[in-house]
Order: C-alpha cells, then structure tokens, then sequence
C-alpha cells in the first residue's frame, strides 16, 4: 500500500500540471449525457466501496469563504469560468440533475440557466445528515465566488469548501423567479398558509427529519397574513427541532423571542433551559429553571433539569465526578457523548515564550494524580463514523485522515449553529502559516473551512478504545486512525505543550478529557504532553512533530543530537530488523527452536545495547525496552525464570524506577514490566518482594481517570486472585 510520503510526492507532481491551467478556459467540456454516465459509474463505486480502500483529496487552493452579500455580487454562467481560480465576487445560479452520490466529497451535475452542466463537489458538509438530503436532485443552488477546479486526469469540476458559500433557494424566490432555465421553469411549490406550514413541520418532525421541520416551520413564520400567536407556536416548534440537532444558539433566540412578549411561556421557558444547558451555560440555566419553578411548582421535567443542572455546577466548579457512573455510560454506546460538565482545575493560560506560545501552567503545588482539568469534547469522531481517507494539504504539505475530515465538518456545523462558540475556537493555534493573518469572523453566513481544518490538524487528541485504563500510551495522529481510535478536538487542553516526557497524564471516558498529575508538581509548573509516541526514535519523532513547527528540546531529545547521525542510523536499522523478525521469533520459532528463538533474539537486543555503548549513553536506552519486554516473555515460556528476571529488572532501571524511588520515565511498557516481575516473583516463592513491587505499582504508576487505582483494582482482581491469591 502506498504511504504517506509517496502519496505526497504523488500528489504534488500532479498539482503541478493542474497549475499550468490556471487562469484558461478547459479546452472540452462534457456533454450532459457524458456527466450522467459518469456519475452513475461513481455511484457504482460508491455502493462498492471496501472499508479497506483507502480513498485520497487534495487541496490544492486555500482561500476564504466569501463574506459578502449575494446582493453585492454578479451573477455568471458556468461558460464564463476559469481554471483553478476563485472568481471574486461573482456567484453562480444552479439546478441540481441527479441525486448526489458520496465516498468522500458529496459529488452531483450541476446546470445553468443556460443548460450548461458540471459537476459540483461538496466538502465539509455536516456528517450527521445523510447527503440524500443535503442536496437532493432539482435543488435550485447559489454558489457564491466558486472555485474552478481541473483534476490531473483532465476533469472539470466546481468544488465548494466552504459550506456558508452554498445557498439554497425555492423556486418561488424573486432571484429565481425573474430567471428564464433553457431546460425548462423550475418545479415551484405550493405556497402554504401559517398553519399548514406548522402541519407540515410536525410530520417531519415525527419522521425524524428535524433539519426539514425547521425550513418548514420557517417557511411558516415567513409566510403573508400570520398573526402573532401563530409566530410563537413556529417559534416555539421550530425550538424544539433546533435543539434535536443542537443549534442553540438558535433555539435560544428562539425561546427569548416568545418570553419578551409571554414572560410565563413554560414550554418556552423549559426550551430556553435546555438551549443554555446544551451551552454549558448552567449558571443562567438554573437562573431560568427557578424561574419555571416559581411559574409552575410541580412541573416534574423542571425538577428533573434542577437536579442535573446542579450536578453539572457540581461538577464545573469542584471537580467532582461520579467516575464509576460515567465510565457505565461509556461504555453502553460507540459513539459515546457525556451528559457532564468540564472542570478546570488549579491552570491558568500563560504565554510560555516565543517559540512556544501560550500554554498552560500550574496555579498552586499539586499532588501526583490530582485532578487539573476535565474536559468535554469540543467535538469528537469516532471510527464507525468515517472511512480511510488520505487527505494531502498542498498547502501546509500536511496529509490527515478520514477522521480529521468527519471531526472538522463537525466543528463547522457546531460553530455555523452556535457561532457565540467560535472566538475561543479560532483563538487556537493554526500552523506557522497563520501566523501573523487576521483572524477570521465567524458568523452563520461566513465560516473559513480552511481555518478551521488547520485548527483540528494541529489540536486535535487521538482518543484511544482503551482510555479508561491506568497510563494509557496513545498512538500518534498517524496511526490512530488505522488502528481504530477517535479523533477529538479539546479546547482548553490543546494550550498544553509538548515534551517528549510529559508531566501530567491524560486518559478519557467516552468524550471526556481527563488530565492528572504524573508526579507531585510545584506552582507554576508547565504542564506537558507528549505529541508523539515516546518510544519513537528521534529521526521518527521529529518527523511526527514537524507540522508543528518547533524543536523540542527536552533531555531525551537533547541525548539524541548529541549523538553522532551513524549511530542513530544504525540503531534504527538494528531496531527495524527487531520488529521484522518480532513475531516470527515470538509465535513460530519459539515453539519450534526455544534456544535458537532466544539466541536470536539476545543477539538482536545485544546489538541495539551496543550503538548506546559505542557513544557512551547511559541515559534513556529507550531502544531497548520492547526488546527486553520480548526477552523476558520468551525466558519466562521456557521456564528460564533468572533470565526473565533480569530483562524486567534492566527494563525497570532505564525508567529508573525502583521499591524507593518514583519512576522518572514513564513508558506503556513500565507498567506491563512490573506486573510480568510481580508475577515472578510470586511464581518463585519471592512473595514478599512480588507484594513489596505491587504495592509500589499501585502507589506510584496507576492514574486512571478517577485518580485513585480503583480501575486498577477491578480490572485485575481476578487475574491476581486466581494465580497468587492476592486479594487487590
């Protein structure tokens, strides 16, 4: 399969040709029936995707979204476009020809009053709703200052990325109306009176299809000769269906328009509850549900919001969760959203230097495992939700996957829906190439995808299956998509910057952040994460935090330049051939030649131990604690019991871990390298030792999310009572 690096070169010899049309007119253009035949062919390829196949966009073209009025710009045709150019202040009127088809844009013919076709690609568009009804066929279309594209094989297509630049309109719009279609007159719908529209909005609303029951309420409160209480009955259902698809922002304004002129409206007010609770804005809410209380005492659904608006305050301000509660919820679903509040604990934002921006530190001493922040995704994609996706930003030379594709249209629809959320939101960093460009305004109208895409590449979490566990050791950005893991943006968290050998530890439940103390820290601390998988040699390390534009200069880095660039070359090969030759030696040989599996594998590990002995580095032998874990299991299936020992214990002197001292390296494999020596011990007779090594397991590694070893304890109880009788 190709990787990321062929991909790019790839995909940039192919930029180059497109780039020599821009500014042309494309010498052919298709013919109607040409454009259907194919998209029917995507369509085929569309129902026989593999989750195997890996699927590739490439931008080619930054820019931002048009900020502009349609009535300030100038309608053209489609005969009037240019290749790879973004035509300013223009805009173009469209019919839709066929039902659209998706693998990763959403893809559809488009034509002109003039009978002209193309094909339209729309990106970023809201993945909750199916693209059937996004844009279904014989949708009359603005897009406004399209963007022309030509493909490298030589395929025309316009291609919309941001979703505030496509507006739809009814046939019976003035701009619409005046215009004479060559293929003939839009379909023009029935106009409704007030209540009609409202009957119509309920039935949508019974369906499910909450997203057609708002145009349909709106299409109502709009309507010729409403009076004002068929406006709040609108108001108050359109309410409703915002608050299904979490606009609430527009349920709120909603809500506060029917109180203005009925301070007593109870399903007003309850909605106007709901709406600040979807904001996290609980203060107000229970500001508002005493007030329904007042009007209505005995109201039982504003009791029940009383309750959980307090557990949230709870929550928000003391940092006190039922841990064991939330981790049932998350567990129940696949795509896991918590009914909790966010918590920030003893951190504030501090600018940190120039290279590094801001960041966040410590506001009093803290002890290992407190608790510093909890945090709710912003937003959150998990791996049922997209497809593999290689996307290639010519740009900023960067390549994502399917999840940051899913993970930033959501962000869009949040903001496009709530735009009070954005300036915290754009206030995130966005790659070196931003630097110093104003930021943008987003409103409901104007939305830059761009941005907002930089933002998720450079803040966005891997958010492992397995995060509940104690020290959880997520993969990179790279590989957590493969292997099955969600993508999650987390606001204030994404202010914390990167070492190498973090300080803190973060875990989830579901869509929460949890960010611990690794060891007990002093008053303005910063707090530290690693971006990277730290047992990464340093050539691959680099690699993985190049995008963000900075030179980590923690003491493992700092070893690795001062060591010569042979030695690290060779280590890297010794250590390639090791995870080649790891499940061989591991599941085959073993079974087959013990002796010979083992030599092999000792000479293996001698060698990476040799390039540390050659340059004289005594710290930080991270190249060999996968090896010793390997050995150690190998030793202890053989019945070579010293041997296992050995491996275990050197695995525990490079993290300098010991009965008396905490651990000053934190690995994933720390932990498994005690638990195997624990058993050991007990499987020898050495009991008090196994008990000395769990206690201390227990007292200085485990953070888990509920701060205390309690996961931990439920997870392995069983496993240590059946073989060691060892009641945890």
């Amino acid at each position: 399969m190709e990787d990321n690096a062929e991909f790019l070169i790839r995909s940039m010899l192919n930029l180059e040709k497109c780039k020599g049309m821009q500014g042309k007119k494309p010498t052919r253009r298709k013919v109607r029936s040409q454009l259907i035949q194919m998209h029917e062919r995507y369509h085929s390829f569309e129902n026989n995707s593999q989750p195997s196949v890996v699927h590739e966009k490439v931008t080619s073209l930054i820019y931002p979204p048009c900020t502009q009025p349609l009535s300030s710009l100038q309608r053209i045709s489609l005969t009037d476009l240019v290749l790879e150019t973004v035509h300013r202040e223009k805009y173009l009127l469209l019919r839709t020809i066929v039902h659209p088809k998706k693998i990763v844009e959403i893809r559809t013919i488009v034509e002109d009053p003039n009978g002209d076709v193309d094909v339209l690609e729309l990106y970023y568009q809201n993945p909750n709703r199916s693209h059937k009804d996004i844009i279904p066929n014989d949708s009359i279309i603005v897009l406004k200052e399209p963007y022309y594209k030509i493909s490298d094989q030589g395929e025309t297509s316009l291609r919309c990325d941001h979703p505030t630049d496509l507006i739809f309109l009814d046939a019976n719009n003035p701009i619409v109306q005046d215009i004479k279609w060559k293929t003939g007159t839009p379909k023009t719908h029935k106009i409704l009176i007030a209540a009609e529209y409202k009957t119509l909005g309920n039935d949508y609303f019974k369906q499910g299809k909450f997203y057609e029951a708002i145009k349909a309420y709106s299409d109502g409160i709009s309507s010729s000769g409403i009076s004002d209480p068929e406006i709040s009955l609108l108001r108050l259902n359109r309410s409703q269906a915002q608050l299904k698809v979490n606009h609430f922002e527009d349920a709120l304004n909603n809500c506060q328009d029917i109180l203005k002129n009925d301070p007593n409206n109870v399903k007003a007010l309850y909605r106007c509850i709901k709406a600040l609770y979807g904001l996290e804005n609980y203060d107000e809410a229970l500001v508002q549900v005493k007030n329904l209380l007042k009007i209505d005492p005995k109201n039982v659904d504003a009791q029940r919001e009383l309750n959980s608006i307090e557990t949230r305050i709870t929550e928000k301000r003391k940092g006190l969760y039922n841990f064991d509660q939330m981790i049932e919820q998350a567990k129940k679903s696949s795509t896991p959203c918590l009914d909790n509040a966010s918590y920030v604990g003893p951190v504030q934002v501090a600018e940190i230097s120039t290279e590094r921006g801001r960041g966040l530190i410590l506001t009093e001493d803290v002890r290992k495992g407190q608790l510093l922040l909890c945090c709710k995704a912003f937003a959150i994609t998990y791996p049922t939700e997209y497809s593999e996706v290689n996307h290639f930003n010519a740009v900023t030379q960067v390549v994502e996957t399917g999840d940051h594709e899913v993970n930033t249209a959501k962000v869009i629809d949040k903001i496009q829906s709530n735009p009070s959320l954005a300036p915290s939101l754009f206030q995130l960093y966005a790659g070196q190439h931003r630097i110093g460009e104003t930021l943008p305004i987003a409103t409901a109208e104007a939305i830059d995808s761009f941005w907002l895409s930089d933002i998720c590449s450079m803040n966005t979490f891997g958010v492992s299956e397995d995060g509940i566990n104690p020290l959880p050791m997520l993969p990179t950005k790279s590989e957590y998509s493969k292997n099955g893991h969600a993508a999650g943006l987390f606001l204030l968290p994404s202010l914390i910057n990167h070492a190498c050998y973090e300080n803190v530890i973060r875990s989830y439940i579901g869509d929460m952040m949890i960010v611990r103390a690794a060891y007990d820290l002093t008053q303005g601390t910063e707090l530290l994460l690693t971006y990277a998988d730290d047992l990464l040699q340093y050539e691959e390390r680099t690699k993985h935090l190049k995008k963000h534009k900075f030179i980590c200069k923690c003491m493992l880095c700092e070893l690795d330049r001062a060591e010569p660039v042979a030695i690290h070359r060779k280590r890297k090969i010794l250590i390639d051939q090791y995870k080649n030759e790891y499940r061989s030696l591991m599941l085959e040989q073993i079974f087959q030649n013990p002796q010979k599996a083992i030599g092999d594998m000792l000479k293996m590990m001698t060698n990476i131990e040799n390039t540390y002995n050659e340059s004289r580095r005594e710290k930080y032998r991270l190249g060999l604690i996968e090896p010793l874990l390997a050995l150690g299991k190998m030793y202890g299936d053989t019945d070579d019991t010293q041997n296992a020992m050995e491996c275990y214990k050197k695995l525990l002197k490079i993290h300098e871990f010991d009965l008396s001292t905490n651990a000053e390296l934190l690995t994933r494999f720390l932990f498994k390298g005690v638990q195997e020596l624990i058993m050991l011990y007990y499987g020898t007779s050495q009991r008090d030792k196994g008990q000395q090594l769990l206690k201390r397991l227990r007292q200085s590694l485990v953070v888990t999310p509920t701060g205390d070893d309690r996961i931990f304890v439920a997870e392995n109880r069983q496993f240590f009572s059946q073989l060691f009788g060892v009641y945890l």
